[in-house]
């Protein structure tokens, strides 16, 4: 699936409502068997409204790569809940759960997110998260799936990693000192590098759904 919003020629930032791809409330992407690829010449926005997260995201669920590119705007994946499904009655103790949020693969293939701003996924807060879920942007699933995201702005949210090589690189901050502006990481099998040559990094801290 292909999809294409805004001069592919540009070379300045349209004005804000033009040239982006935008889901709102409930809307999702989703392909069972095959990848996603959005393009954008400004932002491409999942619905970050969490008192509205609802099942919304952009998501691959029976294999598939994912590619989301906004040349000039911002990303945000948005407020769905919907990650890792933990249980203590059977190994491997958790599962990803249907209707998975973010910009997200469920069962292997890659994630790929290069935007000219920021880049923002779903951050639990303390106090207001679900100790049975995990939410967040990346590669769920147990077979491979790389996930690499590069903002010309910051970076902020939680990133998933089940079993690959993921990298963060941005052009300002990863994370920020407030706890709404933090960055964490989830890793099963692979490893992270995270890089921010010209800002700092803020890491919450780096989780292990199987531990």
């Amino acid at each position: 699936m292909d999809l294409y919003a805004g001069d592919r020629n540009a070379t300045s930032k349209a004005d804000d409502g033009f040239g982006g791809i935008n889901l709102n409330s409930n809307a999702s992407i989703q392909t069972r068997n095959g990848g996603i690829n959005l393009w954008a010449a400004n932002d491409v926005l999942v619905n970050a409204d969490t008192s509205t997260a609802g099942n919304n995201g952009i998501r691959t669920v029976n294999g598939g790569s994912i590619s989301v590119t906004a040349l000039f705007g911002n990303v945000n994946s948005g407020a769905n809940r919907n990650g890792y499904q933990f249980t203590p009655r059977a190994e491997p103790y958790y599962k990803v759960a249907p209707n998975l949020g973010g910009i997200s693969t469920a069962a292997g293939g890659d994630v790929s997110i290069i935007a000219g701003g920021d880049v923002t996924s779903y951050f639990p807060l303390a106090g207001n998260q679900n100790i049975l879920t995990e939410a967040g942007l990346g590669a769920y699933g147990s077979k491979p799936g790389n996930v690499s995201v590069i903002a010309g702005g910051s970076v902020f949210g939680h990133y998933v990693l089940a079993n690959g090589v993921g990298h963060i690189t941005a052009g300002a901050d990863v994370g920020g000192p407030t706890a709404s502006k933090g960055v964490a990481l989830s890793l099963i099998k692979g490893g992270w590098t995270v890089d921010a040559p010209n800002g700092s990094i803020y890491l919450q801290e780096v989780r292990n759904p199987n531990g």
